[in-house]
């Protein structure tokens, strides 16, 4: 059903909603990845560890790789990473499973929203606490306290893809731009507090502080926009009023044919966005990150090149790229699609030829200008690529298909992230 013109969004409100969830859903992998040197510091174990431990030195962020971190600052990355996808690969499967027995998306993500401010704030508090004497303990709380997050976002994920298909296409296109927001937003902190040279602790209370305050203001909006929002709750309504039909004619919304009927329609638009994420993850950040500049022993290589070029320049030209895609037509053939999205495998191999170190097996051809321009295209025709896939599948299916397609996009997703990120590591040993 349309939605009556008279019934607007007024000021775009509901447009920064989505933005605003989309960024959300991914503020709880950049606080604990960017806070790192925190991270190095809360695990320091005094020199009366365990035999099995090393004896810290002062320096609470030893480099990468170095003999110097102990066990849990080596292995809390892989963790925090393992525990992730395996938090999201485990809710994408109970949804499927119970997804009749689900409460409506609005309810959900206002659970979700709430416990997870509620974590945020328990993060924050365990900031000002010496756990040196433990770090077991403090280890194995936040990787708890990780699950318990990333499960609610996995939740506030898969409660907003099928929520925003309640609305107009172009508000699909959205939530896609979130996380590279959230990304230039998190970098834009890591470069301060690099330059204001905050100490290990202060940086991890700052990065949990924002967080938590992301998180309440993010509740505040919704809870104002789904009691105080016309659009909002006229579309809402509408389409809950077709749901309640289709329930009491048992109506079956998705069945298994279903399912495959929509693969067969869109499978082409699956494969191009399964490629376009994958050649993404194989080499950035897992890959990019390790990349040097090639001017040695200065201010700018030892600090500023990967913050701005492999993070903040990579974020920047993925949101040009994700809000270029309202522009372009949007195909109607999904292997129009398919040809860039593999011609991004070239990417990958020029990559492997710049300065990442440290490196055996593959020689050095390319140097900085080369990397910068290599980061900007793989940015930029990931976010137009990608936007243009989630704008083009609810043309290509009927309406009451189009809730069931867009679901499938983060399951696919978080599936080849998963793999790709796993690969990524092969590939840095190879070279």
């Amino acid at each position: 059903m349309e939605i009556v013109p008279e019934i607007k969004d007024s000021y775009y409100i509901t447009y920064g909603f989505f933005y605003l969830m989309g960024m959300l859903v991914y503020v709880p992998y950049h606080v604990f990845i960017h806070a790192y040197t925190y991270w190095n510091f809360k695990f320091q174990e005094p020199c009366d560890g365990p035999p099995s431990s090393s004896c810290p030195t002062t320096d609470s962020n030893p480099p990468e790789g170095s003999p110097e971190r102990n066990y849990f600052q080596r292995c809390f990355t892989a963790s925090f990473l393992i525990t992730s996808h395996f938090t999201f690969l485990a809710f994408l499967f109970l949804a499927v499973l119970f997804s009749k027995k689900m409460p409506p998306p609005v309810k959900r993500i206002t659970w979700a929203l709430m416990m997870d401010c509620f974590l945020f704030v328990i993060s924050t508090i365990l900031t000002q606490i010496d756990f040196r004497e433990s770090v077991r303990l403090i280890f194995g709380i936040s990787i708890l306290l990780l699950l318990l997050i990333t499960f609610c976002s996995a939740i506030s994920m898969i409660s907003l893809y099928e929520l925003v298909t309640k609305f107009p296409v172009r508000y699909y296109a959205s939530i896609m731009s979130g996380p590279s927001i959230c990304g230039i937003i998190a970098v834009l902190i890591q470069i301060a507090l690099i330059g204001a040279r905050v100490s290990p602790e202060m940086n991890g209370t700052i990065y949990f502080t924002l967080g938590t305050a992301i998180m309440l203001a993010t509740t505040v909006f919704y809870l104002f926009l789904i009691r105080r929002s016309k659009f909002f709750i006229y579309t809402i309504q509408d389409h809950s009023a077709a749901d309640t039909y289709r329930e009491m004619n048992d109506v079956k919304v998705v069945s298994r044919e279903k399912m495959v009927s929509i693969f067969r329609k869109i499978k082409w638009y699956y494969a191009s966005l399964m490629i376009v994420d994958g050649t993404t993850f194989l080499i950035h950040p897992g890959y990019t990150t390790l990349v040097m500049s090639t001017a040695h022993d200065t201010t700018w290589s030892e600090l500023y090149f990967t913050p701005v070029v492999v993070l903040l320049l990579y974020y920047v030209c993925n949101l040009i790229g994700l809000e270029s895609a309202r522009i372009v037509k949007t195909p109607k053939n999904g292997k129009v699609v398919m040809v860039p999205s593999v011609i991004r495998f070239s990417l990958i191999t020029m990559m492997i030829f710049c300065n990442a170190q440290p490196r055996q097996h593959v020689p050095v051809y390319f140097g900085d200008s080369t990397f910068i321009f290599l980061i900007i295209l793989l940015a930029f025709s990931g976010g137009i690529l990608k936007n243009i896939i989630i704008l083009a599948i609810p043309t290509v299916v009927p309406r009451d298909e189009i809730e069931a397609a867009i679901v499938l996009v983060p399951c696919f997703s978080v599936v080849v992230v998963s793999s790709c990120t796993a690969l990524s590591m092969a590939i840095n040993k190879l070279i």
